[in-house]
């Protein structure tokens, strides 16, 4: 979470983030108050606050998590399916990435993902990547999760609870950002830095692997990410 007092971004990972923290340490005329990598606005939240997050399709960020541990990087989600036995997921001379999405979106694997992921009922049939976005929309999640076991309608439910007042999806990452700075919320950034840094700056923090080099998501794991991420792929029905 980036707090620049009116205006808040809540750095959802694999979201390309980092890029748009650099975007607004750039443009943003306001001061920032406290920036902490991926955290969670909680018993701070402001309701005169404006509260924007970067999504992204859910096919593409598990693939983002998956090139994570296959690169130098590896990570948390990498060490636990290591330390679960599963080494051979992350084969680098022969990605396995249809089997590693398998393992993850099986419920019984839940423990290797961490992030409080394990805490949740399978019953709820609810994706990480939709937890995680969960965990940052809203200042209760698991209070929202306790509802969820009890009542349908999972979305109603979170649009409802939100404290998100802006979505900006990474796939049009650069032009979504010039809209929120230039359009929707032009008060809080120098309008020439805008156009500058986006002019001049390339993406950054881009996988040494690249998507192409670890094969498409079958169609039996799409079925399944599409049963399970309906939370985040509200923003990708059209």
């Amino acid at each position: 979470m980036y707090d620049y007092g009116k205006l808040v971004y809540l750095d959802l990972q694999k979201t390309g983030s980092r890029f748009v923290v650099d975007f607004l340490e750039s443009t943003c005329k306001l001061s920032l108050r406290s920036g902490d990598e991926h955290t969670f606005v909680r018993e701070d939240y402001d309701p005169d606050t404006y509260y924007f997050i970067t999504v992204r399709h859910p096919e593409t960020q598990y693939s983002s998590l998956y090139r994570y541990g296959l690169g130098g990087k590896k990570g948390f989600v990498y060490r636990s399916i290591i330390n679960s036995g599963r080494k051979d997921l992350y084969d680098a001379e022969n990605p396995r990435f249809n089997d590693w999405l398998e393992f993850v979106l099986d419920e019984k694997n839940i423990d290797c993902l961490g992030e409080g992921y394990e805490k949740i009922s399978p019953s709820l049939d609810l994706g990480f990547m939709s937890f995680r976005y969960l965990c940052y929309a809203t200042l209760h999640p698991f209070r929202l999760l306790e509802i969820f076991q009890r009542n349908k309608g999972c979305l109603t439910h979170v649009n409802k609870t939100s404290i998100v007042d802006y979505v900006i999806k990474m796939e049009d990452l650069n032009g979504s950002l010039l809209d929120f700075a230039t359009v929707i919320k032009p008060e809080f950034f120098s309008q020439d830095s805008v156009y500058e840094f986006l002019k001049s700056q390339e993406r950054i923090n881009v996988s040494a692997v690249k998507h192409s080099e670890i094969g498409e998501v079958s169609q039996k794991n799409k079925e399944k990410i599409h049963q399970k991420e309906s939370l985040l792929l509200q923003f990708y029905k059209n």
